[in-house]
C-alpha cells in the first residue's frame, strides 16, 4: 500500500470536532469547530485548500456536519449539529440558516441524513433520536433510548443505526421499530461508517468492529491506544480512524497498513471522492493526506513531523514505565512487529525517556515524542448542586457572605461555564453583566484552587494577574452596581420625604444630560415605575422610555483596572533585549517609565508626577515594538486615557499632526487598530482603551468614529475576548449618539451617528456568539429607541441596510435570549 502524506492544512479559531465530504464540489470538505463555525473547502489546485463559505448561526461548539443531497426543487445543502442544542440546515449558495431543528434536551452531538436527503437524524445527550422533515424542518418521530445518544448513522438500505452510552448499537426502521441490538463493544458507541460489506463501528473500548448490513460480526480491529472516535470508509472495504491516541490509522484487509500521528486528540476524519483523507484535530487544524505523491508537500510534512516529535507522552498514557528500566537507543536497531507498535528508549545524556512509533511503510521508528509524568491526567469527577464537574473552585467574595462554588469542565466553553455559574448564583448577586469578566478569568485561571472576588483589583490577563469582585462596577453590557448620581436624587428625595410630583423617569430625564451614570438600583426602579403606570391604565401612547429590560443601555462601559507595573516592566524588559539600539531606551526614558508605570498601575495616583511630554516619548517607543510586542505599552494608554490631563495631551498630538501623519500618532495608532496589522489580544487592549477614552475625550472620540468603526471591521473574526472589547465600544457609541441632538438635514455629525447603524448590521451577520449578539443588539435598540432627534434618521438608516431582515435570521439563532430580543425590535421599531 502506497502511504498517505500530507497535503495541505487548513485552520479554525477553536477545535476541529467534526468533518465530512461535500461530493456537490469534487473533493470539497466541510469542518465543524467548537469556534461555532462551519466552513465549506474547496480545492483550489495543486492540493491547496481554500474557505470559500462560512457557516455562522451555532450559540455553541459545532459537532458534526454532513452533507444534504438536493431533492426536487430544493438545492444541495448542509446540516450542522451543536451544542446550543440544535441543529440547523444551511442554504449552501447564501450560508444563511434554512431551518431550526429545535426540540432537543441538550447537546446535539451527531447527524446523518437519508440516502435521498429527504429526512435528517440527529442524536443527543438527552437520549433521543429524532427524525426530522429535511424540506419543513418538523419532526417525524422519536427514538427513545436509555442513554445519550453519540453516533447515529443512516445506510443506504434505509435503516438507521444508532450508538452510545449504552455501549450497544441499536438498528431501527425507517418507521421507528427496533431491527436489531448488536452487544459487540465493552464501552461507548463513538462512530459508524458504510462499507461495501456492511459497516463498522467505533468505541471508547480502543476498538473497531465490522458487520455486514444483517448485524453479523465479521472482524474486530485492535491497535488504538483509547478511544476511537470516528471512522470512515476508503476505496474497497479499507478503513481509516481517529483516535483519542493522537492518531488516524489505516486498515487494510482486517490490519493496521499506516498510523499517522497528529499532535493531539483526533476527533474525526473523512475521506474524498479521490481516496484521499482528511483528520479533524484538536489543535484547531483539519489536515489532508493523499497517496498521491505529487500532492504531497515535503517541507510542511518535514514541520509537522518535528512538532509531533516534539510532543510530550504522559506515562500513563503508555502503560506507565520506570525511566532507570528503559533500553538504550540499540533497541531501535530491530525492526517492530508491526504498524504503530510503540518502543520506549533512552538515551543517557537525554533527560527524560523517548517514544518511537514503527512504520512498516517505511521501515523505520518515527519519533513521537518524550515521556513525562502527566499534568494533564483528569482527577476523578467532584459533585457540585447534583453535577459532576473536573474541578470545582472555590469563589471567595470579600463582603463576608459564604463563598460559591464553580463547577467547571475541562475542555468546556468558559462563556458556557460562566453563564451556568451566574444563573446558579443570580440570587447571591452575581449579575449577567458579570459575564464576560467571569468567562475571562475561567479562561485564565482553570487549574487553580480558588478564585478570590476582591474589591480593589480587576482582572488584568494579559500584563498581570488580579481578581474580579462581583458588586464592582463591571465593564460590558448591563452597567454597574456603582450609585450612580441618579440614584443619590432618588434616595435624598426619599430621605428627605419629598414627593414633588417628580417621578424617576423624569428625574432620569432632568439628569440625562449630565452623562451620569445609572445603576441597576435606578433601571429597576424605572422599569417598575413604567410598569406600575401602565398598571394603572395611564400609559402614554409613545414608546416606553426603556423598550425592555435590555435597552437602551444608559452606561458607558469602562476598564479601569490597574496595570500590574511589576509584570508590565517584565514584559516591556524582555522585549527590549530583542531590539536595535534605536528602540532602547535611555536612562532617563527608564526612568520616565518607571514613574508612568507607578501612575498607571495606582502605586503614585498624582497624575503631576507624569509631567511634560517625555512619557509620551517612551510610550511612542513602545509601540514601535514588533506587531505581537506592543501590548504592554497599549495597556499602558489604557489606563492613563482615564486622567483628563493626560488624555488632553494624547488629544492635542493628534489634533496637530498633518492629516497624513495623525495614523503615527498614538491615537492615530489606536483609532486605525495600527493601520489594521493589530492581533486578537492588542486589539482587546485597543478597544478596552478607546472605551476608557470616552469618560474624557467624549467628543473626540465621537468626531473620530467613521475613522475607528472602518478599522475594526478586522476584529469580526478575531477572538470572543477581542470581539467582546469591541462590543463595549458600540455600546459607548451608541449610548454617547442616542442622547446627541442632530440637525435636521444630515451632515458630517449625523452621518457619523447613522453610519453605526449598517456597521452593526454587518457584524451582526458575522457574529455567533450570544452575549456578544446581546450588547450588539441593545446597542441597536438603543439607537432607534432614542428619544432624541437621532432616532428617525437611524430608523430611516435601518430600513435602508436590510437591518430587520438581518434581525429575523437572530430570531432562529438557537440562543433564547438573542431570538426575544432580535423578535421585539423588529416588531417595535422596524415592521412595516
Amino acid at each position: 500500500m502506497q502511504k498517505y502524506g500530507l497535503v495541505c492544512e487548513v485552520a479554525h479559531e477553536g477545535e476541529i470536532r467534526g468533518c465530512a465530504a461535500f461530493p456537490a464540489i469534487p473533493n470539497a470538505f466541510l469542518t465543524a469547530s467548537r469556534d461555532h463555525t462551519v466552513k465549506l473547502w474547496i480545492d483550489s489546485g495543486n492540493g491547496n485548500y481554500e474557505a470559500t463559505h462560512t457557516f455562522v448561526g451555532h450559540s455553541g461548539d459545532v459537532y458534526a456536519v454532513g452533507y444534504l443531497k438536493p431533492d426536487g426543487d430544493r438545492k444541495a445543502g448542509i446540516v450542522t449539529a451543536s451544542r446550543d442544542k440544535t441543529a440547523i440546515v444551511w442554504d449552501i449558495e447564501t450560508a444563511n440558516p434554512l431551518s431550526v431543528l429545535s426540540g432537543h434536551e441538550a447537546d446535539v452531538v451527531c447527524m446523518d441524513t437519508s440516502p435521498d436527503g429527504n429526512m435528517i437524524v440527529t442524536g443527543s445527550y438527552d437520549k433521543k433520536a429524532i427524525v426530522w422533515d429535511a424540506k419543513t424542518g418538523k419532526q417525524v418521530r422519536t427514538l427513545q433510548h436509555d442513554n445519550a445518544i453519540r453516533c447515529v448513522k443512516w445506510l443506504s438500505n434505509g435503516t438507521i443505526l444508532t450508538g452510545g452510552d449504552s455501549k450497544l448499537i441499536t438498528v431501527w426502521s425507517t418507521s421507528g421499530d427496533k431491527i436489531n441490538t448488536l452487544r459487540n463493544h465493552k464501552s461507548t458507541i463513538r462512530g459508524f461508517a458504510e462499507l461495501p460489506i456492511g459497516f463498522a463501528s467505533a468505541s471508547s473500548d480502543e476498538t473497531l468492529n465490522v458487520f455486514t448490513l444483517n448485524g453479523d460480526h465479521l472482524m474486530n480491529l485492535a491497535g488504538h491506544q483509547s478511544f476511537v472516535y470516528s471512522v470512515a470508509p476508503l476505496p474497497g472495504s479499507d478503513l481509516c480512524s481517529a483516535s483519542e491516541d493522537s492518531t488516524v490509522r489505516v486498515w487494510t484487509n482486517g490490519e493496521c497498513a499506516q498510523t499517522i500521528t497528529h499532535p493531539t486528540t483526533v476527533w474525526a476524519v473523512c475521506t474524498l471522492e479521490n481516496g484521499d483523507i482528511v483528520s479533524a484535530c484538536a489543535d484547531n487544524y483539519a489536515r489532508v493526506w493523499s497517496q498521491d505523491t505529487s500532492k504531497v508537500k515535503q517541507e510542511l510534512q518535514e514541520k509537522f513531523h518535528a512538532t509531533v516529535a516534539s510532543k510530550a507522552v504522559s506515562t500513563k498514557a503508555v502503560g506507565g514505565v520506570e525511566l532507570n528500566k528503559l533500553p538504550g537507543p540499540e533497541a531501535l536497531a530491530a525492526d517492530g512487529d508491526r504498524d504503530g507498535q510503540i518502543r520506549m528508549i533512552k538515551r543517557p545524556d537525554y533527560p527524560t525517556g523517548e517514544v518511537y512509533t514503527w512504520s512498516q511503510l517505511e521501515r523505520k521508528w518515527k519519533k513521537t515524542g518524550d515521556l513525562m509524568d502527566d499534568p494533564n491526567e483528569v482527577p476523578e469527577k467532584k459533585e457540585l448542586n447534583g453535577k459532576y464537574y473536573d474541578q470545582i473552585i472555590d469563589v471567595a467574595v470579600d463582603d463576608g457572605t459564604a463563598n460559591m462554588r464553580l463547577g467547571y469542565n475541562n475542555g468546556e466553553n468558559e462563556w458556557e461555564a460562566a453563564q451556568r455559574f451566574i444563573l446558579e448564583n443570580a440570587d447571591r448577586g452575581v449579575r449577567q453583566d458579570h459575564l464576560a469578566q467571569i468567562a475571562e478569568f475561567i479562561s485564565k485561571n482553570v487549574g487553580g484552587s480558588t478564585m478570590e472576588f476582591n474589591a480593589n483589583q480587576n482582572s488584568d490577563p494579559l500584563t498581570g494577574g488580579g481578581r474580579y469582585i462581583p458588586g464592582s462596577a463591571a465593564p460590558g453590557f448591563g452597567g454597574g452596581a456603582a450609585v450612580s448620581e441618579f440614584a443619590k436624587e432618588a434616595a435624598r428625595r426619599a430621605a428627605e420625604g419629598q414627593d414633588s410630583g417628580e417621578s424617576y423617569r423624569d428625574t432620569y430625564q432632568r439628569l440625562q444630560g449630565q452623562q451620569v451614570a445609572v445603576s441597576e438600583y435606578a433601571k429597576e426602579a424605572l422599569r417598575l415605575e413604567e410598569e406600575a403606570r401602565r398598571a394603572a391604565g395611564n400609559a402614554t401612547g409613545a414608546a416606553p422610555l426603556l423598550g425592555s429590560d435590555k435597552y437602551p443601555l444608559i452606561d458607558m462601559a469602562t476598564f479601569p483596572q490597574p496595570v500590574n507595573a511589576a509584570g508590565c516592566q517584565k514584559k516591556i524588559t524582555e522585549f527590549l533585549g530583542l531590539v536595535d539600539d534605536n528602540g532602547k531606551l535611555s536612562e532617563a526614558e527608564q526612568t520616565t517609565l518607571t514613574t508612568l508605570l507607578a501612575f498607571a498601575s495606582g502605586a503614585n495616583k498624582d497624575p503631576s508626577s507624569v509631567s511634560g511630554t517625555e512619557w509620551m516619548s517612551v510610550v511612542s517607543k513602545l509601540l514601535a515594538f514588533p506587531n505581537e510586542k506592543r501590548f504592554p505599552a497599549v495597556d499602558i494608554v489604557r489606563c492613563v486615557v482615564r486622567e483628563q490631563s493626560l488624555c488632553d495631551q494624547l488629544v492635542a498630538e493628534h489634533k496637530a499632526a498633518a492629516e497624513d501623519a495623525k495614523a503615527a500618532t498614538i491615537l492615530g495608532q489606536l483609532f486605525t487598530f495600527f493601520k489594521e496589522s493589530t492581533s486578537a489580544v492588542e486589539a482587546t487592549l485597543v478597544c478596552r482603551a478607546l472605551c476608557n477614552m470616552f469618560g474624557t475625550a467624549t467628543a473626540y472620540i465621537a468626531e473620530n468614529s467613521a475613522t475607528i468603526t472602518d478599522s475594526a471591521k478586522i476584529v469580526f473574526k478575531m477572538t470572543p475576548n477581542a470581539r467582546t472589547a469591541l462590543a463595549s465600544v458600540v455600546q459607548n457609541f451608541c449610548v454617547h449618539f442616542s442622547k446627541v441632538e442632530v440637525a435636521a438635514e444630515a451632515g458630517p455629525a449625523e452621518s457619523r451617528i447613522v453610519d453605526l447603524v449598517p456597521w452593526c448590521t454587518q457584524w451582526l451577520l458575522y457574529e455567533s456568539t450570544a452575549p456578544i449578539l446581546m450588547v450588539l443588539l441593545a446597542s441597536v435598540g438603543t439607537l432607534i429607541c432614542s428619544k432624541s432627534s437621532v432616532n428617525k434618521m437611524c430608523l430611516e438608516k435601518a430600513k435602508e441596510c436590510y437591518l430587520a431582515d438581518c434581525l429575523k435570521g437572530k430570531t432562529q439563532f438557537g440562543d433564547s435570549g438573542v431570538m426575544s430580543l432580535a423578535g421585539e425590535l423588529v416588531e417595535k421599531y422596524l415592521s412595516d
